[in-house]
């Protein structure tokens, strides 16, 4: 009879209701006035949207008890979140492109980033919270060429220092309201900018001539950095603070010697190359950013590309348009090295892969399939899946090159976590796949719901919690597909990462670091006072993290080259 009546009790206690939460607060400008019309989200496990009356005020009501981070965003501000002292980045604004998995999206963007994580308990009110916007930035200014005459069609990219290969590096920075095209004038425009130095590069973005394009010129105005450098490391950097209006830059276009290069493509008969187009970049060096130089391939299979300085290049096919009723792109590569102009340069061109493969899924199925791409090592060609079907079937819509290409499985989904990837025998999470002279297999992707989560404390020098900074952990020795995951403290300095493979992971408490140093696993590996922890499949670990200050971050990116 007790027995019963506790299955009774728990039965009953079970079916009780959970007592929602509250949160309710502000949204300021950056003068302490309201801010009305601001779009407030709770992230969660959950996603709740507000939007703040006239007077700024804003209020969740029947919130799922659960780990939050709150944000709010406004047309022509920078998103904020509660806790934080600068604002988000902007590629947690940029949500439209994501409607689809908005939830997720946001989940992995905004736990990333510094702010305090909201830990609402059943019945808990939070009240008075206050979110103050700052307005966005712009910058301005005009292109000219050597002679002081204004360049029309030119894009002017704003860029940032970023993190590879153990070096400093210039990266395109998010920008979202436009990219800066010059006018008749010559004049440009970058508006939404988040403070902070950039710098700028100015190009002009060519598409591939249908044919021949006509006679080279011996000279001709290149991609040039402000103020008017060749060099990435004589560019000169644009400070811009938030909410401010930079203007009157300008940048002189450099001329100088350029060639051309001419050739022909061999191909398997009737493969009608005058559909091909091929693309021109260097072999070490390019910036990852831009455009490459362009050229088409005409219906007698010869191609030319002009302007092209001194230096060593790779010729590369297989980018022609995947429109309904083309045939398939046909691939190829050759090297180059250009100090005069080439002729007579012969590129061999023959038929992709096509691939398929299966997801397989261990536990739990997701509700939706991640994201699948074949990318050739050389960054130029790749395909996408665009569909996984019930049985978790894909096949890629467009033949990949026969070479060395990386796997990436994006979006896997929460409660999940990448536990193999083969083709053939070939281990993809080790090691690229290479294509060449490989026999037909398929790509078997397996993912596992038996994840693990990590948890723990970060403390500053004084012993004191530290919340709202960022935590990130890796694994020590991580595979290809494997990248840093981050949250943010709650007011405890109390953190949680899940969704983890098993294996050795490093920890770090971040007082404030760059997102392209943050996401960068050599890197974080330099800093002192890294905890470690190893994790059992389905397992948790719990370890203490010492914070590291943000000078101690600034010392190891000065020491960067």
């Amino acid at each position: 009879m007790r027995y019963l009546w506790t299955v009774l009790l728990a039965t009953v206690a079970s079916a009780q209701p959970v007592v929602p939460a509250r949160v309710s607060g502000s949204t300021l400008n950056a003068g302490g006035g309201a801010l009305r019309r601001s779009v407030v989200r709770l992230v969660g496990a959950k996603m709740y949207t507000q939007v703040s009356d006239e007077q700024g005020n804003f209020v969740f009501v029947d919130v799922e008890p659960g780990r939050y981070s709150l944000m709010a965003s406004r047309r022509g501000y920078y998103s904020q979140k509660f806790g934080a002292r600068a604002p988000l980045s902007v590629s947690c604004e940029d949500v439209e492109y994501h409607t689809d998995r908005l939830t997720a999206y946001l989940q992995q963007c905004v736990a990333a980033a510094p702010g305090a994580t909201l830990n609402l308990t059943a019945g808990q009110e939070l009240k008075d919270l206050r979110l103050s916007l700052a307005p966005m930035a712009s910058l301005s200014g005009r292109v000219v060429n050597q002679d002081g005459d204004p360049v029309t069609g030119w894009t002017v990219y704003p860029l940032k220092l970023g993190y590879k290969n153990g070096k400093r590096e210039l990266v395109a920075a998010p920008l979202f309201d436009n990219m800066g095209r010059t006018d008749t004038s010559g004049n440009f425009s970058l508006d939404g900018m988040a403070p902070g130095r950039y710098y700028l590069w100015a190009l002009l973005n060519k598409f591939p001539a249908l044919g021949f394009p006509g006679k080279p010129q011996p000279e001709a105005d290149l991609a040039t950095y402000y103020p008017a450098e060749a060099d990435a490391s004589r560019a000169v950097p644009v400070e811009i603070a938030a909410g401010g209006e930079v203007q009157g830059i300008e940048i002189h276009v450099r001329r100088a010697k350029v060639f051309s290069i001419r050739g022909k493509v061999s191909a398997p008969p009737n493969s009608n190359v005058g559909t091909q187009s091929l693309t021109l970049s260097l072999k070490e060096g390019e910036p990852a950013y831009g455009w490459p130089n362009q050229a088409s391939v005409n219906a007698a299979g010869m191609f030319e590309f002009q302007e092209v300085e001194a230096g060593h290049y790779v010729i590369l096919a297989g980018r022609a348009a995947a429109n309904r009723g083309m045939p398939p792109p046909l691939f190829g590569r050759t090297e180059v090295r250009v100090t005069a102009d080439v002729d007579g340069v012969v590129l061999s061109m023959g038929p992709g892969i096509t691939v398929g493969g299966t997801i397989r899924v261990e536990g739990k199925k997701p509700t939706e399939w991640p994201f699948i791409t074949l990318l050739a090592v050389d960054g130029e060609n790749g395909s996408y899946v665009r569909g996984v079907d019930s049985k978790g079937a894909f096949q890629f819509p467009q033949p990949v090159a026969p070479g060395p290409l990386h796997v990436r499985v994006d979006s896997v989904g929460p409660g999940l976590y990448l536990k193999s990837v083969t083709y053939g025998g070939q281990d993809a999470l080790r090691a690229p796949l290479d294509l060449t002279g490989a026999p037909a297999g398929s790509l078997d992707i397996v993912l596992s719901s038996n994840v693990a989560r990590i948890s723990g404390k970060v403390t500053n020098e004084k012993g004191d919690p530290a919340g709202g900074v960022v935590v990130s952990v890796w694994p020590r020795k991580p595979n290809l597909l494997e990248a840093v995951k981050s949250a943010s403290t709650d007011r405890d300095g109390n953190f949680e990462i899940g969704d983890l493979a098993p294996g050795e992971y490093l920890v770090a408490g971040l007082e404030e670091i760059d997102p392209a140093f943050g996401q960068a696993m050599d890197f974080l590996q330099r800093l002192p006072g890294l905890a470690s922890v190893v994790l059992e499949e389905g397992g948790h670990g719990s370890v203490d993290v010492k914070l590291i200050s943000r000078e101690r971050i600034a010392a190891e990116v000065a020491k960067l080259r």
